[in-house]
């Protein structure tokens, strides 16, 4: 793709080619806005639109002195996810109703925002997330049902949703996106993109925070390539004053590990059902077809898995730490706003959580994190004793979900997530970084992807690793059907 027409050319291409003079920051910003205003209607993926201030950022960067950007990401579209984070000045929601009606508007901007700002993005706008944030879906009472750009009757995952349809639609090249419970990895998986979730402590969680999720979530960006995952990671990365968690520095650049041979590794298999779940054949076939690629690298695949994996608890602590994120999220936003929620302020699925999150008491909290700590060395153990580099393993259950499966009831969205998403929570639970790549199809066309799990710290191989795969399977080059 040329920047003649840029919809699908990447984060990087498009920072080299505005800062060759080779197209300007300004018909970039027109060419992605145009792009949100035709097609965001029938996805739904952006909200908080700022075309006006986009423009206005593209002209002041066409005006610095040629050869000298104002960063490395000079004038690249990009979108934020409206939740967790916020920007000082702008509009917020959460995906939350009460919210939405009240006129939030951010106190203070994210650091990883931040950084992302001074590299030079232009942010074109923020995208949906499901009410309050812990959903496989992107659908709240607030916004409506976020679509797949790939199938419109299929749910786009969560809760970085919209940021997912946003990218496989061309809408932008990448988005801003967080991971609690598989909020990259989901839509990624989904939607045919790449999805990481990095070790704990790899980039910070302030100012607003300093643990979310129970140490469960880190930040990163939706992208349609390995390097452009890894362009995101460089440049949200490292840690800042009062981070509980700092994760050891890597030994050069991610980006740089985008190529780089990662030797032959020594990888585990998982490709069966666990916890008492079905295992799709179609989530099976993208596992195989990862392995048979891996295998045809060098790589060495071994059939063990840890069995720490098929253990029933896992969904009950996931389901715990939802409902205590919501309970606390709804707590703040009573206290900034002063006012008291009831159960008329959510949908069925929110209300649900909330209602939980409240009854929760100290001590189960202290048994989670008692579960945690063991479930996490269990973990680190199969990683040390068999010697494996790697677990490849589903990243859903199956195919994309239909919209029409997640009923207004709030036991649907609980069923979805642990019918469709229960690999997920292992990368979370123990901090290790995990990432999805779309290297199948479904019989309908669909992506399915694979799920890789490295051992805490090692983002690096990861990236070596998903490189190899992207040169052989090209996905990036895979786009959906807008218009059909």
């Amino acid at each position: 793709m040329t920047s003649s027409d840029p919809t699908w050319m990447s984060a990087g291409e498009i920072a080299e080619a505005i800062r060759t003079r080779e197209i300007s920051a300004l018909e970039i910003a027109d060419h992605f806005i145009a792009r949100i205003e035709k097609y965001n209607p029938a996805l739904n993926a952006v909200i908080f639109p700022r075309f006006d201030e986009a423009r206005d950022a593209a002209r002041r960067a066409d005006g610095t002195p040629a050869g000298l950007p104002a960063g490395p990401l000079h004038g690249v579209p990009y979108l934020v996810k409206d939740i967790q984070q916020t920007v000082a000045g702008w509009p917020y929601a959460f995906g939350w109703k009460p919210l939405l009606d009240r006129g939030a508007i951010g106190e203070e901007t994210g650091f990883v925002l931040q950084r992302m700002f001074d590299a030079g993005v232009n942010t074109l706008g923020s995208t949906t997330v499901p009410e309050l944030g812990p959903s496989g879906h992107t659908i709240s009472p607030a916004f409506g049902v976020t679509r797949n750009a790939w199938d419109r009757d299929r749910v786009a995952g969560g809760s970085t949703g919209g940021g997912g349809a946003a990218v496989a639609a061309g809408l932008v090249p990448w988005s801003h996106g967080a991971d609690a419970g598989g909020s990259l990895r989901i839509p990624a998986a989904l939607n045919g993109l790449v999805g990481l979730k990095a070790s704990r402590g790899r980039s910070t969680l302030g100012p607003a925070h300093s643990d979310v999720w129970n140490h469960s979530c880190e930040e990163g960006v939706l992208a349609r390539t390995v390097r452009d995952v890894a362009l995101g990671l460089d440049t949200m990365r490292g840690p800042a004053p009062g981070d509980l968690y700092v994760a050891p520095e890597p030994l050069r650049p991610y980006v740089d590990e985008v190529g780089a041979d990662p030797g032959r590794l020594r990888i585990g298999v998982l490709n069966e059902s666990v916890m008492g779940l079905d295992l799709h054949d179609e989530a099976k076939a993208a596992v195989d077809v990862c392995g048979r690629l891996l295998a045809d690298r060098g790589h060495t695949l071994d059939e063990r898995w840890p069995s720490a994996i098929d253990d029933l608890d896992m969904q009950r602590h996931q389901l715990l730490i939802k409902a205590v994120f919501v309970a606390d999220g709804v707590a703040d936003a009573e206290r900034r706003f002063g006012f008291t929620a009831t159960g008329d302020d959510f949908g069925p699925w929110a209300r649900y959580l909330w209602d939980l999150g409240r009854s929760i008491s100290a001590l189960d909290f202290v048994a989670f994190n008692g579960w945690r700590n063991r479930y996490t060395r269990a973990i680190a153990t199969w990683f040390e004793e068999t010697g494996n580099d790697l677990l490849l393993m589903p990243a859903l259950l199956g195919p994309p979900p239909t919209i029409e499966e997640f009923e207004p009831q709030p036991d649907s969205d609980y069923k979805i997530m642990r019918d469709h998403m229960a690999y997920m929570a292992t990368a979370n639970f123990t901090g290790f970084p995990a990432m999805t790549v779309p290297v199948a199809r479904t019989a309908g066309g669909l992506p399915m992807s694979a799920q890789l799990l490295a051992p805490y710290g090692r983002e690096d191989v990861l990236f070596r690793v998903a490189a190899q795969l992207e040169e052989s399977e090209r996905w990036f080059e895979r786009h959906p059907d807008l218009d059909g």
